[in-house]
């Protein structure tokens, strides 16, 4: 299977108080995203921010639902991209669009996500897990994390740190595939930060990171 290596970075905006929304979403796919692993051709890859972390042996259905700390009742408001309080905070797709295929399976995207926070119990992005969807299938997942924890002196990952660990740094998350699962509800029809591993077998080792607010998640796959 031919592997996904990525960058997605989360930075707060300038102007957003603290305890408020607001996040510059950076993605940066370097390759991956080809038609031999797209199942349903032209919608390509849904993906989103879940509540959970990835489970063991790299156990995606562990992720849990999206994020959505004031959910709706599913299925009866869809999300609109035009309308963004209808769709749940972890629906990056439905607000921004799938990652789609491209020749030479790469991706360059940058946008603006109002409902994005890095405070909060029920609402921050930091300690949750950044999931790819192929046609609703969960093929890969990764944790979003402080970067500083995520990377030893000899490039490696190091282990997972407490989810509820934050400090100043960045985050970085970097993963595989891992095992498969549907996606939670309102799902759309369809973007990680420091450093690389790209891991054998396709399996992903999850790092993250929150430096200034920056938060990232570095994939491969």
């Amino acid at each position: 299977m031919g592997g996904i290596v990525g960058r997605f970075t989360f930075s707060p905006l300038p102007d957003t108080q603290v305890g408020g929304a607001g996040a510059s979403v950076v993605i940066d796919i370097e390759s991956g995203l080809t038609r031999e692993l797209e199942i349903q051709r032209g919608v390509g890859f849904e993906y989103h921010i879940h509540v959970k972390q990835v489970g063991a042996n790299n156990n995606c259905e562990a992720t849990g639902g999206h994020l959505d700390a004031d959910p709706a009742k599913p299925g009866v408001v869809p999300c609109d991209p035009y309308a963004p309080d209808t769709c749940e905070e972890g629906d990056l797709s439905g607000k921004h669009g799938n990652l789609e295929v491209t020749p030479k399976g790469d991706l360059h995207l940058k946008y603006i996500d109002r409902q994005l926070k890095f405070t909060g119990d029920a609402t921050t992005i930091v300690g949750r897990s950044l999931v790819i969807h192929n046609n609703g299938t969960r093929i890969a997942c990764a944790n979003i994390l402080p970067a500083s924890q995520t990377t030893s002196a000899n490039g490696l990952p190091m282990p997972l740190p407490n989810a509820n660990q934050q400090d100043t740094s960045s985050y970085s998350s970097r993963g595989g595939s891992g095992s498969a699962g549907n996606s939670g509800r309102r799902s759309s029809n369809a973007h990680p930060s420091e450093g690389r591993f790209v891991s054998s077998e396709a399996m992903w080792t999850a790092v993250g990171s929150v430096a200034c607010g920056v938060i990232a998640a570095l994939m491969a796959f």
